[in-house]
């Protein structure tokens, strides 16, 4: 056992919180500029959703060729090492858009901005994720997954929950150049609190080509087909539910803000509920399907509203499933991975490409249906296609969990 090791063995909680304490600061970040960043981009091209839809592609499509490339840093650098090299370009990308909002639209050095942005954004979510998320995994302590996540989720919740509205206010009052230097300022920050964890070294076996070719292994389906499934939903939940919130809202940055702070109130309200259901009811579908039944039907609803009470009625009912399923979804992933032993950081990159494949199939749907059909069939085949893709998930998720129990 090398020096490292030992000293995260010793240190475990620690680790953990320093690791909630820099998400905490990315999410703030995030909270602040998220919703509003895919406004930019509709606002950017000429208030059109195929250029946001398309700039989100991109996005995702880059992080799953590149997130093999990313975790070979861990070999080399460690997870420390490997996520310190991964924020200052989510600070970059956030200040290249205050950049670009300075510009006319129509001159090339803004495009060309924005391009820098996109290209930031995808080499940060390829370098960041597996080395996060195998940090956590190999921290959380066995049995109480379900608790540890959703007590420190809510812990930043209370934190996060305002930041919507703040960033609402911002734009309001004063500029995307002002909103995307916050986002940025908060995303530098967050690097401080790495400096407190051990530096791990992880051996990562695979090339982008091997990875890719566990993407198509049978044995792989059940969990590579759950992940589209969850990717898919939250492609349509990052980037179409916000633009279609944004449209119906009139584009008043101010009550955009207001209705995404109070569902995340309402989701930290139920969250610790749904942590203590989680341990407790330890390999029972029923905490999953209830998930799954919220998450789905909310998802139907959200394809008939057209007030701003629908909008905060309807997505307070969907963050219920999505506390429920997020939470669930998160713990199995823990789990997984930890089951995995020396293949970790592997299977949490082959899970990474999956997940950005899924993102970018779902919005690649919904923009070919804008293109042929419009903005709003467009919306409603995403919507439907989001709660077609949580039913199918979950399922395979729930495949996943009996395989597992039937080989103890």
């Amino acid at each position: 056992m090398s020096a490292n090791d030992a000293s995260a063995l010793r240190y475990p909680a620690r680790e953990l919180m320093a690791l909630y304490l820099h998400r905490t600061i990315v999410r703030l970040g995030l909270g602040v500029t998220g919703t509003f960043t895919v406004v930019f981009f509709y606002q950017f091209f000429g208030e059109s959703v195929l250029g946001a839809l398309l700039s989100y592609i991109a996005i995702f499509t880059g992080t799953a060729l590149l997130t093999p490339w990313g975790a070979s840093f861990l070999n080399h650098v460690g997870i420390r090492g490997t996520m310190l090299r991964a924020i200052p370009l989510l600070a970059l990308a956030a200040c290249t858009l205050a950049l670009a909002s300075v510009y006319d639209p129509a001159n090339p050095q803004a495009f060309l901005i924005v391009l820098i942005s996109i290209v930031g954004t995808f080499l940060y979510r390829a370098l960041y994720w597996v080395p996060y998320s195998v940090g956590i995994s190999e921290t959380l302590t066995p049995g109480s997954e379900g608790r540890q996540v959703a007590t420190l989720t809510n812990l930043a919740d209370i934190l996060v929950a305002a930041m919507p509205l703040i960033g609402g206010l911002v734009l309001s009052t004063e500029s995307f150049q002002m909103l995307f230097l916050i986002g940025g300022a908060l995303f530098a920050l967050s690097a401080v609190p790495l400096f407190f964890i051990p530096n791990r070294y992880e051996c990562f076996s695979w090339d982008t080509r091997e990875t890719f070719r566990q993407l198509l292994n049978p044995d792989m389906r059940p969990m590579v087909y759950a992940t589209v499934g969850d990717g898919i939903q939250f492609g349509v939940l990052a980037v179409v539910w916000p633009l279609l919130i944004f449209l119906l809202l009139g584009g008043d940055y101010e009550t955009v803000g207001a209705v995404t702070t109070l569902t995340l109130i309402a989701t930290l309200l139920l969250r610790s509920l749904v942590g203590r259901y989680m341990d407790r009811l330890r390999g029972s579908p029923a905490i999953l399907y209830w998930g799954v039944f919220f998450s789905a039907t909310g998802w139907l609803f959200k394809a008939f509203v057209v007030t701003p009470f629908q909008v905060i009625v309807v997505d307070t009912y969907h963050g219920l499933g999505q506390a429920v399923y997020r939470t669930s979804v998160d713990v199995f992933t823990y789990e997984q991975a930890a089951d995995n032993g020396s293949y970790i950081d592997e299977y949490t990159a082959l899970k990474e490409v999956a997940l950005n494949v899924g993102r970018a199939a779902g919005l690649l749907v919904v923009a070919l249906c804008v293109a042929l059909f419009g903005v709003a069939a467009g919306f409603t085949v995403g919507i439907l296609f989001a709660a077609t893709a949580t039913i199918a998930a979950t399922l395979l998720s729930q495949q996943q969990l009996l395989a597992k129990a039937s080989k103890r």
